[in-house]
């Protein structure tokens, strides 16, 4: 049933969006790709559920302890990993970044194994039918919860002087060093923000499917990238179009195609964007005088 896939993938588009928003945050601020997002996101959600996973298994206790916990690797990364690299050409920052992701990974792996690990936690939410389509109620929560954070997320880059701050960083950096905006403490935060929104994302995915590994933070920050690149670069609007547009599609491919083709999809989709309107779905072409 198409209504079914199409709910399906709002949940799955949602999570995505999340995970696009933190990615892009990052690169609006640096211009850098962290390419070591997704691992910090996995670490957070291992160390989420060994911290509460012994007193409860309680969604938003689990919720809360990812978003801590990955602030605090968000922080940490940007000490390690950027905060050295950041006047360095771009492709050190680049290598280093991946070279962090490796050392997560192997962490990861030396800490918890190589298997699957079962993420259970417990959503108080019964499921619901709209219309003839079922929701489970871990699909709804994760729908209006991440809907709910990407308004969260609006209001303060619009309201807020800390949000006026960031989205001037990223306009023109230089411009508002000069206007007195603190780009050191600029930088923490959206680390900060970037990393709690992607702790947040990680128990949504971990509750949609009940498992989390070792490997899937190189997998994330590519649908990540493949994401933002899709809705535009640097655009917050299009990283939650990018975001949506691919959970829709991989979930309409492996309900109509193949489920081996999933994962693939994202990549086919960020060729012919890159081939067709490189700027993005909702990002603009800019100009470069030589």
């Amino acid at each position: 049933m198409l209504a079914q896939q199409l709910a399906n993938g709002l949940a799955l588009g949602a999570v995505y969006a999340l995970i696009t928003l933190g990615f892009t945050l990052v690169f609006g601020v640096l211009k850098l790709l962290h390419v070591a997002y997704g691992d910090v996101m996995v670490l957070g959600g291992y160390l989420a559920i060994a911290a509460v996973g012994a007193f409860t298994r309680s969604f938003f206790v689990t919720v809360l302890a990812a978003v801590v916990i990955t602030s605090v690797l968000g922080v940490l990364v940007e000490r390690a990993n950027f905060r050295t690299t950041r006047n360095a050409p771009h492709i050190v920052s680049l290598i280093s970044s991946i070279g962090m992701s490796l050392v997560i990974e192997n962490a990861i792996l030396v800490l918890w194994g190589p298997g699957r690990k079962v993420f259970a936690v417990d959503v108080p939410v019964p499921p619901v039918s709209i219309a003839g389509v079922q929701l489970s109620g871990t699909r709804v929560v994760v729908i209006v919860l991440s809907f709910l954070i990407m308004v969260a997320l609006d209001l303060m880059l619009r309201r807020t002087r800390l949000g006026t701050a960031i989205r001037a960083a990223t306009i023109d950096p230089e411009t508002a060093v000069l206007m007195g905006i603190n780009r050191e403490f600029i930088i923490v935060s959206s680390f900060i923000l970037a990393s709690a929104i992607s702790g947040g994302a990680m128990v949504l995915l971990g509750a949609m499917y009940s498992v989390i590994y070792p490997t899937q933070g190189f997998l994330l920050v590519m649908k990540a990238f493949a994401a933002a690149v899709i809705g535009g670069l640097g655009s917050i609007p299009g990283a939650v179009a990018g975001g949506l547009l691919l959970g829709f599609l991989e979930t309409l491919t492996a309900a109509y195609i193949s489920l081996g083709y999933k994962d693939a999809i994202a990549m086919v989709i960020l060729v012919l964007v890159l081939l067709v309107r490189p700027w993005g779905l909702l990002g603009k072409p800019v100009e470069e005088n030589i």
